[in-house]
């Protein structure tokens, strides 16, 4: 046979010609254009193909082509996969904490009776949780929302993702969503508002009893994140807290961010990360709200702090932190607000909390007070240095002259205490 492209004789069957290293290879196949099943011979090379006849049209692509066109085809595939691949890895969630987990069956029963109060009335709720259940949580909760070291995640969205990852109910528990019903319910059998309904939830979580032992290890420990000890994790999901019925204040911060995320309200996680410490954020109007954020600082660690209203920090554990009434025998100075400004995970959008307006007016009311209080506290040290004064040097003109005075001046020091501490009660919830 000849060569199809030197021309030269060659041997049948030869693959490649020895002169001109051509690779030949031969292809039996047939004219689909004519009735009489004629064959044609079809050479062909990695590059190039020869037809043995005119009319007939045939293509077929060498490996390499046939490569590289379907590499073209994948290329779009191959490069979701990598940025997939690479958010991952930077976004510092490991695919190795992804667990699934069948929630079991309802077994070991526990009765749990809730009471609180709001406004003066007494209100309560009994839940029965189960051990099951507690134990399925108590072994789900990831590390990495609450590690700070090198290797734990640092980008805020990443964050809140995980943190959001805490309200969510497994498939089979409806706990949360139906414990957030029936405080709606006790709240409309009461006549409250939607405002006064977020407000009797606050206080509820409030009412649950702050884990002392916890918290004291928590914040005298250099690093939380160093202990693999699960007692001492910062954050528990909702059921385990109420299952136990204590919790630190990220733990009630959470229980709290699920049931008002159930009623409809906007609601985020105020960190502090430098003092340990976590609060709720409840989405209000953003002229009243903490920080500019479009969130009222919301205080759960313990009972009377009314939505919007922060901590005195100075001095006090998070255990501490109730509103206490102004009096001589217990002194309170103001100091305002000692923590930062804190990280904002945003957990879900919704409802705002409007009578954040009524809370901000007392609150300018309450330091007004308090101005006076300090005011009249001082003048009336004063009068007192004087009247031993007069009383030392026998000086009883002077001393009688200022005695009506120093007296007018107590009454209305009571007074202003007294309205101060009237005014604590609408303050608190």
């Amino acid at each position: 046979m000849l060569c199809p492209f030197c021309k030269k004789e060659i041997e049948d069957n030869t693959e490649e010609c020895p002169y001109c290293h051509t690779v030949i290879k031969e292809r039996i196949v047939r004219n689909t254009n004519t009735t009489n099943e004629d064959v044609h011979k079809v050479f062909y090379t990695k590059t190039k193909t020869h037809q043995a006849e005119k009319g007939f049209s045939n293509k077929i692509l060498s490996f390499s082509s046939f490569f590289k066109k379907s590499f073209r085809n994948l290329m779009p595939l191959i490069i979701f996969i990598l940025a997939a691949i690479i958010i991952g890895e930077f976004s510092g969630i490991s695919n190795d904490n992804i667990e699934v987990k069948k929630f079991p069956p309802l077994e070991d029963p526990e009765t749990i009776t809730f009471n609180w109060e709001y406004k003066s009335m007494r209100y309560t709720l009994t839940e029965t949780l189960y051990k099951t259940a507690y134990n399925y949580y108590h072994d789900l909760t990831p590390k990495e929302c609450y590690c700070s070291g090198d290797n734990c995640v640092n980008n805020l969205q990443a964050k809140q993702e995980c943190y959001r990852s805490f309200l969510k109910e497994a498939d089979g528990d409806n706990t949360i969503s139906q414990l957030a019903l029936k405080i709606q319910s006790l709240g409309e059998r009461s006549n409250l508002n939607d405002d006064e309904i977020v407000e009797l939830t606050v206080a509820f979580v409030q009412s649950i009893p702050y884990d002392e032992e916890r918290g004291k290890k928590m914040l005298s420990s250099p690093d939380i994140n160093s202990t693999n000890s699960h007692d001492l994790r910062p954050l528990k999901y909702p059921y385990e807290t109420l299952f136990e019925n204590k919790g630190i204040c990220s733990d009630k911060s959470i229980l709290a961010a699920a049931l008002i995320k159930q009623l409809g309200y906007g609601v985020s996680l105020l960190g502090y990360p430098t003092e340990k410490h976590m609060a709720l954020g409840i989405k209000c109007l953003k002229d009243y709200s903490s920080y500019n954020s479009g969130y009222c600082y919301t205080e759960v660690t313990n009972l009377g702090y009314r939505i919007g209203v922060m901590p005195s920090r100075t001095n006090l554990s998070f255990s501490d932190m109730a509103i206490q009434p102004y009096g001589e025998q217990h002194e309170i100075q103001d100091q305002g607000a000692e923590l930062g400004t804190p990280e904002i995970y945003e957990i879900s959008d919704g409802k705002s909390y409007t009578k954040i307006i009524d809370t901000v007016r007392m609150e300018q009311e309450r330091l007004s007070l308090l101005k006076t209080i300090n005011e009249e506290k001082n003048q009336l040290e004063y009068y007192k240095t004087q009247l031993d004064f007069y009383q030392e040097t026998d000086d009883y003109e002077d001393y009688n002259m200022l005695v009506p005075q120093y007296n007018a001046l107590v009454r209305s020091y009571n007074n202003t205490i007294n309205k101060y501490n009237n005014l604590l009660k609408n303050l608190s919830l």
